[in-house]
């Protein structure tokens, strides 16, 4: 990147990007009649051995910082192909940014691998014969998803020693290193991502600093190759700072800030070759090494300006060919704001989706529990036959991770469920013609409302709520999608296949039954079943303290969240052990209360504190009792767990599970 890390806003720049391309192509039309020289059939190569000699040498040919600028790339191809038919001790590295629009400032969006979500960049790079490239801050910026899956299609070598993967979503071949088994001698590539300036380029993928990365790799690759060379993506300062703190580095080809070294550059004290190739694919790098076969003896660098009267690779003038003249039109613009009409408008609330605002409304059987949905709509105002569009939403900031949450859109608004309360979400939608990505729309954002509840929609079942959004009488928020109660999915509701997807894209993990009698489990195989049963209220305090103590050592460990549990109607039993689990994390007694009564807006019937019918009052009291200085809720609940083998090491992780931190 030649822009530094900085925030550009959209118009600086696209005037720096199309300043620094002017800039570029009036320097290469000076530098063409000096260059012409090296491009004669023949004149460029390099033996593989010397004459006289049992030298052997190494050319190790590079380019970096492409940002879609193509034009050359079929001049380069061939130039390293010819060199590579005449010596076999040829290497081709890329060290990264192969794109140059950033998704988020549409004023760059005149570039075709934003259109097509970047297959073209990635297609021609696999067209040109890398032996290695690495991942530059524009390309895990641009939308890693989609960059790694063309990554896999096109077969690009990728390596990355300083990433952790997230989700464990990463390129199929990725490695650290490779080691190039050649004529004579064996050289190690290690390559490295752009490290973050400031936070992580995305939620897929965390980048490490190279230095803690490489420390202990390096002096092991030692004792495998003869030549190590490193891939980076850190500019000049960073790369000298990685020479000297890791010793036994040979070669360090970077980029990141466009300098082109045309003087070698060679730190004295790491004995490291430093060099760095420009940008646009104006010029690319050559490092020729002579080995004696214990040592390098020496090393020659220089860079390789492009000519237009270069032959040029067919294979990647024909693929390039083919995608400047596919239906995608270079010049389509993002769909402007002025042409999308939203609703809501940007930034806006959405309106409350809860079906009542009192647990106790007149619903005359009505099933108010299920939620309504979050309504998107837009105009459209384009003319592409066979229009569809596929929607992806965000949490929080406009990084498009994954799939889209609704594909083949054929209407003109979506409906929405499921949503976190309290939340910012960012949308936007890819055009598709005839199946075809043609377009995408702008980020635009909404905010759901600060409204409790948070009613979950499970297709086939009632009463169902996170129990998250609650703020506990220390002021920590309980946090959203952890853990949620239900009704049961398979006697008198029947969950179906849409409940289940929804299940599914809510991520749980462990479903607890707390039933006496059931059929097992009937969600997925990938959700972990426990059968735990328990009774209800004071009663059940005392009947069920096994299954509460199983209950409680469950939640206990984060690996089984998402949870969700119920009982058959998700009111008494599963009311019992909410009033547990909210006293045990400190909610106010008056929460803890609406809760239980929420559940009146299901098809189950009232239940209200003050109920002669259900023993709510005789298990608060019960609980009460367990604290005998205060005869507080919250403290006699603890108490009481601990009495029936619940741990305060356990009762620590729940709250830190289910608990956001104090602010």
């Amino acid at each position: 990147m030649g822009l530094g890390s900085g925030n550009w806003g959209r118009m600086d720049y696209k005037q720096i990007r199309d300043g620094n391309r002017a800039v570029r192509r009036h320097q290469t039309g000076l530098l063409h009649l000096l260059a012409m020289t090296f491009f004669a059939p023949g004149l460029n190569a390099v033996p593989d051995s010397l004459p006289g000699t049992n030298d052997t040498t190494v050319t190790i040919y590079h380019t970096s910082d492409i940002h879609e600028c193509s034009d050359n790339l079929s001049r380069i191809a061939h130039f390293v192909r010819e060199r590579k038919r005449e010596d076999r001790n040829v290497l081709f590295l890329d060290s990264g940014d192969w794109f140059d629009a950033d998704p988020y400032f549409p004023d760059s969006a005149d570039l075709i691998s934003l259109k097509s979500r970047g297959e073209p960049m990635i297609a021609l790079l696999g067209a040109c014969g890398y032996d290695a490239c690495i991942f530059g801050n524009h390309d895990m910026s641009f939308d890693m998803n989609r960059v790694i899956d063309w990554v896999d299609r096109y077969q690009i070598p990728i390596l990355a020693a300083n990433c952790e993967w997230i989700r464990n979503v990463k390129p199929k071949s990725m490695e650290e290193y490779r080691i190039f088994e050649l004529e004579g001698i064996r050289v190690a590539v290690i390559g490295t991502a752009a490290e973050p300036a400031s936070k992580p380029y995305n939620d897929l993928v965390r980048t490490l600093l190279v230095e803690d990365s490489i420390k202990e790799l390096v002096p092991a690759l030692r004792k495998q190759a003869d030549i190590i060379v490193l891939i980076t993506h850190l500019g000049d300062a960073r790369d000298k700072q990685i020479a000297q703190a890791v010793p036994g580095i040979d070669l360090i080809v970077g980029g990141h800030y466009h300098h082109t070294y045309r003087e070698t550059v060679f730190d004295a004290g790491s004995r490291t070759v430093i060099q760095h190739s420009g940008s646009s694919g104006q010029v690319f790098g050559e490092v020729v090494f002579r080995w004696d076969g214990e040592k390098i003896v020496s090393h020659q660098t220089r860079i390789i300006d492009i000519d237009s009267r270069m032959p040029e690779d067919a294979n990647v003038k024909t693929l390039r060919a083919k995608y400047f003249a596919c239906p995608i039109n270079p010049d389509l613009p993002l769909v402007p704001v002025n042409e999308l009409k939203v609703e809501p408008e940007d930034g806006a609330a959405v309106p409350d989706t809860r079906s009542a605002t009192n647990p106790f409304a007149d619903h005359d059987g009505k099933d108010l529990s299920i939620p309504n949905a979050t309504r998107i709509k837009w105009a459209f105002k384009a003319d592409f036959p066979e229009p569809s569009f596929d929607l992806f939403l965000s949490e929080d900031r406009p990084a498009f991770i994954g799939k889209p949450v609704a594909s083949n859109i054929e209407s003109n608004e979506i409906s929405l469920w499921n949503l976190k309360k309290d939340t910012r979400y960012y949308w936007k939608l890819v055009v598709k013609s005839g199946g075809r990505e043609i377009a995408e729309s702008p980020a635009f954002r909404f905010r759901t409302p600060a409204l409790w509840p948070r009613w979950i929609r499970i297709d086939g079942t009632t009463n169902v709520r996170d129990l998250g959004g609650t703020v506990n009488v220390d002021g920590r928020a309980t946090r959203q999608g952890r853990i949620y109660r239900s009704s049961e999915f398979d006697s008198h509701c029947a969950i179906t296949p849409d409940g289940t997807k929804a299940v599914l894209d809510l991520g749980i993990r462990t479903h607890i039954d707390l039933r006496l009698h059931n059929d097992g489990p009937t969600l997925p195989p990938e959700i972990h079943y426990l059968n735990i049963p328990v009774s209800g209220y004071d009663a059940g305090l005392q009947t069920s303290e096994a299954s509460i103590r199983d209950f409680f050592k469950i939640i206990a460990n984060k690996e089984n969240y998402p949870i969700i549990f119920h009982c058959w109607g998700g009111a008494d039993r599963g009311g019992t052990v909410a009033l547990l689990l909210e006293a045990a994390l400190n909610w106010p007694e008056e929460m803890i209360a609406r809760d239980y009564e929420w559940t009146s807006l299901s098809i189950w019937g009232q239940r209200r504190r003050t109920s002669q019918e259900y023993a709510w009052q005789q298990t608060l009291d019960m609980l009460k009792r367990f604290d005998s200085e205060n005869k507080s809720l919250q403290a006699g609940t603890r108490n009481y767990l601990r009495k029936i083998g619940v741990t305060d090491d356990e009762l620590s992780a729940i709250r830190e599970i289910l608990l956001e931190p104090a602010h």
